[in-house]
């Protein structure tokens, strides 16, 4: 929740941040606010088959803190300092499904990980100039 912004806060501030539950098993699909717009605006359009359908708005990717952290790392040339704590853990993998409005829709990710990092990543500097 949110640990996208603390990882770059961290890279831009050089602030310590806590992730609660395990850094390497702790799995969720991540979307560039970009492609969900996208995705989102085919979807207004879009004249339903049944009277209710579900689609799900998603990269179809799993990405795990640790490996969010390494490619910040790598995008900013920066250290990122965190430390871990045990948290109570449901289900640790959370990667949606998006075959179904990819094809509806013909639209194609704009944006792998590193991208979306990357641009994020400028996106804060211009605020935090």
């Amino acid at each position: 929740r949110g640990v996208i912004n603390y990882i770059i806060l961290s890279a831009i501030n050089g602030s310590r941040f806590t992730i609660y539950g395990d850094k390497d098993k702790e799995v969720r699909d991540y979307i560039f606010i970009e492609d969900a717009v996208n995705l989102l605006d085919f979807l207004i359009f879009y004249k339903q088959r049944e009277p209710k359908e579900v689609f799900n708005v998603c990269a179809g990717v799993g990405y795990s803190i640790q490996e969010l952290i390494d490619a910040t790392e790598s995008i900013t040339g920066r250290k990122i300092d965190f430390e871990e704590r045990k948290a109570d853990l449901g289900k640790q993998s959370h990667i949606g499904e998006n075959k179904k409005i990819l094809e509806l829709s013909g639209y194609k990710l704009a944006y792998n990980l590193g991208a979306g990092l990357n641009k994020t990543y400028s996106n804060y500097l211009e605020f935090y100039k």
